[in-house]
């Protein structure tokens, strides 16, 4: 991958920004935090939008990742 990213790329940067925003904003539940869901949705788009910048994320297991740069 080059250092300068496509149209495409940042098309799909912007989108999965503005969706990782909207799942770390919900707070349906009032506790100050985005319920399970909306927070398990933000890690995944957070995991695509660091591939988009070629980084490889790897399960461990089911519970850590690991991020290789």
């Amino acid at each position: 991958m080059s250092d300068t990213l496509n149209k495409k790329e940042m098309k799909q940067l912007a989108k999965l920004g503005k969706n990782i925003i909207v799942s770390l904003e919900c707070d349906i539940n009032g506790q100050g935090i985005p319920c399970r869901s909306d927070r398990l949705q933000a890690v995944k788009d957070m995991i695509e939008y660091l591939k988009i910048h070629d980084l490889r994320i790897y399960e461990t297991d089911e519970a850590s990742y690991q991020v290789e740069i």
